[in-house]
C-alpha cells in the first residue's frame, strides 16, 4: 500500500542520531579542511619571509659583485676576416638555426642510443654522428672565438 513501509525499526532515535552524526561530522570535516588551509597559508607566509630575506641578500651580493668586478672593454676585431665573421656570420639567422638544429638532432640521437642493444652498424652510425657533432661544435666555437674574441661579453 502507498505510504506504508516494510521497515519496522524507523524510530525517532535513529533519525536523530543520523541528523546529529551528519551535522557534527560535516562540521568536523569542514573544520579540518579549514585548519589545513590556514596551516598552509601560515607555512607559505613563513617561507615567503625567508625568501624575501634571501632576495635582499642576493641583491646586496649582486651590487657588491658589480662594484668589484673589473671593467675592461675589449677592442673590437680589426682583421677583415674577424670583422666579417662578427658582422655577417654570427648574427645571421642561418647560423643560429643551424646550431639549434644540430643540438636537437644530437639530442634525438642521444635518446635513441642504447648501448649493448644495437647492431654493429648502428653502433658505427652513432660513433660517426658523435664525431660529426663534435667537429660541428668545434667549428661553432672557433667561429665565435674568431668573431668576438676570448672573454668578450
Amino acid at each position: 500500500e502507498p505510504g506504508k513501509t516494510t521497515v519496522t525499526d524507523n524510530k525517532v532515535e535513529n533519525v536523530l542520531f543520523l541528523a546529529v552524526y551528519l551535522i557534527i561530522g560535516g562540521l568536523f570535516v569542514t573544520n579540518l579542511f579549514v585548519a589545513f588551509i590556514i596551516d598552509g597559508y601560515a607555512t607559505l607566509r613563513k617561507a615567503d619571509a625567508k625568501n624575501l630575506e634571501r632576495i635582499a641578500n642576493y641583491d646586496v651580493f649582486l651590487s657588491l659583485v658589480r662594484k668589484s668586478s673589473p671593467h675592461r672593454h675589449h677592442a673590437l676585431p680589426t682583421n677583415w676576416l674577424r670583422v666579417a665573421i662578427a658582422k655577417h656570420v654570427l648574427p645571421s639567422r642561418i647560423f643560429e638555426y643551424s646550431v639549434v638544429a644540430c643540438v636537437f638532432l644530437n639530442v634525438f640521437f642521444i635518446a635513441l642510443y642504447h648501448p649493448g642493444k644495437m647492431s654493429e652498424e648502428m653502433e658505427n652510425l652513432f660513433n660517426l654522428q658523435n664525431d660529426i657533432f663534435f667537429v660541428l661544435m668545434v667549428v661553432e666555437a672557433s667561429l665565435i672565438i674568431a668573431g668576438k674574441g676570448v672573454g668578450v661579453e
